[in-house]
This record gives structure tokens, sequence and C-alpha cells, in this order.
């Protein structure tokens, strides 16, 4: 049964589950001996007195008092914990009960207009509090065969507590021992880069030194304003700090850092005005440690909804990860997935990409086991659908005869995607293809690339403008490894592919149409940067450098 509730602030009742199929005075005769119309002949006869009985009375009771799925719980602006509670109120007494109150800790009063026998009525109720207590009909409205069942409680366990707490033993860092900002003009190397139009942009960089910087662009990758957050270095005798960005668009950005390998992550930071200012989230609770590596990938499909993927090798193919996700533009992560509570990765991950807030997608490699995995949810990452990679119709036995690995997933929609598989052995044997499905990972497609490379970077332009860079195995005859690499395009998806030039170098590829496009060549290839605005054709080296100070490279709060 259910009734109409208030609905005030989201810390009380938001809904009532359970509904009315019967009004009060339908209750009668619920759950008793079917009553009979006498004959006529009994009118003419003496009715013996019934029996006495004791009083038929309702009882009530909580059935169950519980947290719904602990995997949803979500961090206030004050930082406390928000969590869903289930309270079901349980009538199992003789008769039906009338109205009465519900006392729900000690916040708010409830009043349900009454309960017919056997029947029940479920409410959720969200709330910060530690400890969460229920008392059922509280004023004693109703004369029941037991009182004494009327209490419930239920605590908020402490692991929920602590995840939206700031980490209470965090060392201030002091002012100069955070990262600082590039001085003007000097060379830089750029390891990642997001452009947005022809001249702005964003990109994370170094002086192969260890510290990576966040950097901003108005010229086209030319020179670049260092807009870092004021991230501390905890190792100043051997400093390190490695950054993990997600840029949005041209003002929104992210960035989660790593003070060594295998360190924790700390808090995330995040930028609205293009690195003007930069706010920091609560404190990462992080349940896996002491892995040998990790490395994180963060995730955003809009200014609130993000995710934060990490991680952790344990070395030779032992990999462990935990998930985080944001509502609120990454100011608080909770953690909904860890691999020590529940097994839901096999492998090493390559990649992670979500379309909107709900749909996304993740792969990764077993290497022990020469396995290829995809995994698909629906609700945010909350639960994920593992399917296993089979080899091309083609090559039916490829997986088993070389390691092969997966590449980074790219979402086109919430039931289609693509993704790179690319296989070698010592001996120079390769084979690489482009996998599609258009069902979610339930079927997967395999489509060969235009050769046998080693590695692959591609980039979807728009539905089926994909750019593809694969290189082969260096030559290393000389005195000095000699790369080769082609570019190819595809306007069919992947189906068919046209060869636009060879280069000898090799890395990642970024365009933003059909004409302009950037590359980063790898760091043991010297990190180089080129451009290119004839899509790929030719390809110029451009030498970044800081940019002449003009305000835009403060410090934010």
């Amino acid at each position: 049964m259910s009734f109409p509730l208030s609905r005030p602030a989201r810390n009380f009742v938001l809904a009532v589950l359970a509904l009315i199929f019967f009004s009060l005075s339908d209750c009668k005769g619920m759950g008793s001996e079917t009553q009979t119309q006498p004959s006529t002949e009994m009118f003419f006869t003496e009715t013996p007195a019934p029996p006495v009985t004791p009083e038929k009375l309702p009882n009530l009771k909580i059935g169950t008092l519980q947290i719904l799925d602990q995997k949803s719980y979500e961090c206030n602006e004050k930082g406390k914990v928000e969590v869903l509670v289930s309270v079901e109120i349980v009538n199992d007494g003789d008769a039906e009960a009338g109205f009465f109150h519900v006392n729900l800790n000690e916040e708010r009063e409830e009043l349900i207009p009454g309960l017919c026998k056997d029947e029940r009525v479920v409410l959720e109720i969200s709330t910060t509090t530690t400890r969460f207590q229920v008392m059922v009909d509280h004023q004693h409205e109703v004369a029941e065969l037991e009182e004494g069942d009327n209490f419930g409680e239920v605590e908020i366990p402490q692991s929920l507590e602590e995840a939206c707490s700031t980490a209470p033993d965090m060392v201030p860092v002091s002012d100069e021992h955070l990262l600082p900002h590039y001085p003007e003009n000097v060379e830089i190397r750029i390891l990642q880069i997001r452009m947005f139009s022809e001249i702005q942009g964003w990109a994370i960089g170094d002086q192969e030194d260890g510290l990576e910087h966040v950097l901003y662009t108005r010229d086209g990758g030319q020179t670049w304003h260092d807009v870092s957050p004021p991230e501390g270095i905890m190792n100043i005798e051997s400093p390190f700090l490695k950054a993990t960005a997600f840029f949005l668009d041209l003002e929104n950005a992210w960035v989660t850092y790593q003070s060594d390998s295998h360190g924790q992550h700390g808090v995330v930071w995040r930028t609205q005005n293009a690195g003007h200012t930069w706010e920091q989230s609560t404190f990462l609770i992080e349940t896996i440690k002491d892995s040998a590596i990790s490395w994180a990938k963060l995730e955003f499909v809009d200014d609130k909804h993000g995710w934060l993927l990490i991680d952790h090798c344990f070395g030779g193919s032992t990999y462990e990860t935990e998930l985080f996700q944001t509502k609120d533009g990454g100011i608080t992560w909770l953690q909904i997935q860890n691999d020590q509570a529940n097994r839901w990765i096999e492998g090493s991950i390559a990649g992670i990409d979500f379309i909107d807030s709900e749909n996304g997608m993740i792969s990764s490699t077993n290497f022990a086991a020469r396995k290829l995995y995809t995994y698909f949810t629906r609700n945010g990452g909350k639960t994920w659908n593992r399917y296993e990679l089979s080899s091309p119709d083609t090559n039916s036995d490829l997986f088993n005869l070389l390691p092969c690995g997966i590449g980074s997933p790219v979402l086109l929609s919430a039931a289609e995607g693509l993704l790179n598989i690319f296989c070698y052995n010592d001996d120079g044997i390769t084979a690489s293809y482009l996998y599609g499905t258009l069902d979610a990972g339930y079927t997967w497609k395999a489509y060969p690339l235009p050769d046998a490379f080693r590695g692959v970077s591609n980039e979807v332009v728009k539905e089926d403008l994909i750019y593809l860079l694969g290189t082969f195995l260096p030559d290393t005859s000389g005195d000095t490894p000699v790369e080769t690499s082609r570019l190819y395009e595809s306007k069919d998806r992947g189906k068919s592919w046209n060869r636009l030039t060879t280069v000898h170098w090799y890395g990642r590829i970024h365009f933003i149409d059909e004409n302009m496009g950037w590359a980063i060549t790898r760091p043991d290839f010297g990190g180089l940067l080129f451009s290119t605005s004839d899509g790929g054709l030719t390809w110029e080296r451009v030498h970044p450098k800081i940019a002449t100070a003009d305000g835009s490279e403060t410090h934010g709060g």
C-alpha cells in the first residue's frame, strides 16, 4: 500500500515504494474466514451464542531496516556521507491497523493512514546520520498484540563515512614546495595534447625532470601558458609528479597527480575558467595500496559526471582496479568498484570511455591468459557486463598463436563501439585489426587494418571519419633506431583505408576536423610535437615553449 508523503529536503523521505491496493474499508474480511449469508431456515431457529474468543488486534513491526546499495551513496557539500535507508513496516496481526505515526531518527514524523492485515509499506529515506533509528507508532495510537518490536536502528559503515571525509592526517604543504610555474620562453616537451580549435587547447608537458605541468595554448601550440594547479611536491630531493588529466572544453578541466610511480593520487583538481583558478576535491580514499606501479585514467561526459579509474600492478600479470565516480563536477568522489571487494576486471586496463552519464565501456588485457575483454555499463559504472573477445573469423587461432593487446575503446553511441587489436612477437610477426560492435559488446566484427602494425594510434573525428597512424618494428641496423609509420584515413568507419603519407616517427595523433591535426612522438623518440593543416598529407615540426606571462597563469585557491 502507499499514500501521499510530503517531499521536503533531501535528507528526509524521498519516496514510498509500496502501493495501496485497498482502502481501509476494503480491509474487512482480508485474511479472515469467508462470511456466508444465512439461509431462511436459520431465522426460525434458535442460534447458540458464539464462543468467547480473544479480541483480534493488529501487530505493527519493522520487517526490514537496511541501507540500500552501498555503492550508491553520495557526499553532500559538507563532506558528509548521504545514504538511502529502506524501512519496511508490516502488520502481521489479526486485524487492520488505523492511522499511526512513524518517527524517523527524531528528525521527522510521517503519518501512515492505516495498514490492512498482512500488508506492508516500504519507505525510502535519505540520511546523513551515522546511526539511523525508526520508531513505529511511538504515540501508541494503535492497540497491538505486541509492543516490543516497533523499534529498529541501522549504523552507517565507517568505510562509507571515511569515503566522504578529507584525510585527517594530511600534512599541509608549504608554498615553497608547491609545483612552480615555468619561467617565460623556456622550451618544454608536450606529453599529451587536446585541442578544441586551430589555435586553442590544453596539454600536459614537462622538461624531462619528472614534474608534469598543465598547459594552455592560444596560438596552435607554438607557445604555452603554465596554468598548473598548486599541487604539492612531497619529495623535494627527488621530485616526481605524474599528471592524469581530462579536458572537457576550453574552460573545464580536471587533473590528478601521483607523487611517485606507486603512490596514492590524493585529490582531483578542477578548473572552470581555463586554469585561472583551481578547486580541490575531497581526499580520495583508495583501498588498494602497496602496488609496484599504478596509473590513472579520467573521464567526463559533462561538467558534472565523471569517473576516475586507477589500475594497480603488483608485478607479473597481477592487477587490481578501483573505480571512483563524481556527480558534482569532481568535488567529491565515491568508490563504486574495487577488485579487492569484488573482482570485476581481468588483467590490465587499456582505457575507459563514456558516451553519457549512464553508458560506458572499458577494455583490458590478461597477458598471462592471452585473453582480451570489454566491459559495458548502463548504470554509470555500478555494474558491468564482461565480454571476452574472440579471434577474427579469418584468423581464428590468432589469440592462441601470438601475444595480443587491446587498445583504448571509443564509444560512438550507447551500443556502438570501436577498439584496436594488435598482436606481435619477438620475431616481428604482427597482425592488427579494428573491432566494432553495434550491440554494446554482445558481438564484435573484426576489420583488418591496412598493414600489420606493431602499434596503432587512431582518432575518430566524426561518425565515419577515422585517422590511423600505424608503426612497424624499428629498424635497428644503424647507429640509431629508425621508426617508420604510415598514416591512413577511413571514411567508412574502418571498412576501407586510404594511405596518406609515411613518416619516420610514431606517437599519438589528434585531429579536430578533416584538416587540422597534431602528433606527439613517443618520449624515447624525443617527445616531439608536429602539426598538419592538410589532413595529414604534410607535417611541420613545432618547437613548443612557455609564452610571455600575461597574468593568465595565476594559481587558484
